[in-house]
């Protein structure tokens, strides 16, 4: 199968479920494409030995939830590995940090120091989630609004909504994503996005 191949298929299962035509196309990409944030498909055949990074959001009423995933065609080696625990973990750093009161900031400095300690090499990118919500092409992300970003002192509330993206970019093998769009509650958070968050194997 080629990239367009799934991104056809994840179309068609959006609308399919109800979604309308969402702010942002599928992201879809295989190999050390992985490694690039925000890659639309191409015709590129995906080969046995490499991850996919799918970044795909649902739309109704033009409010959205995104989330990542990773899915590896064969069988991953054990850097790959390495890095779903460190996601995984980069993830529940985030969630936990999640609460009335706490700042953008330190959500952001929860899930980016677990990322730094990884022996992979990996790296974070420039801010760990983003406020989502209404939106049309181009975006469905309120980031101008307000990132989960170094130094961001903008303190959270009930019913804020974030896109939380830790991700790693593993050097020559390209990214492992896993991401979940929550909502701030009078305690914690909730989720909106219900699929499993693991490393999927074809």
């Amino acid at each position: 199968a080629t990239e367009a191949d799934v991104a056809a298929e994840i179309h068609h299962a959006l609308i399919k479920a109800g979604s309308e035509w969402p702010a942002i196309a599928p992201f879809v990409a295989s190999g050390e494409r992985g490694a690039i944030g925000h890659a639309t498909w191409t015709d590129r055949q995906i080969r046995a030995g490499e991850p996919v990074f799918l970044e795909v959001g649902g739309c109704l009423k033009r409010y959205h939830a995104a989330m990542m995933r990773t899915v590896f065609v064969g069988e991953p080696d054990d850097s790959l590995w390495e890095a779903e625990k460190l996601v995984q973990a980069a993830m529940a750093a985030c969630i936990a940090a999640i609460k009335p009161g706490a700042t953008a900031g330190s959500v952001d400095a929860a899930g980016r120091a677990v990322i730094a300690d990884s022996r992979l090499g990996a790296q974070q990118s420039s801010r760990t989630g983003y406020a989502i919500g209404i939106g049309l092409p181009p975006d469905w992300g309120e980031g101008h609004i307000l990132s989960l970003q170094p130094g961001e002192t903008q303190t959270l509330v009930p019913n804020m909504t974030f896109h939380l993206i830790p991700w790693a970019q593993v050097p020559g093998k390209g990214g492992i994503g896993f991401s979940e769009t929550v909502r701030v509650t009078e305690t914690g958070c909730d989720f909106i996005t219900s699929l499993p968050r693991k490393l999927f194997v074809k």
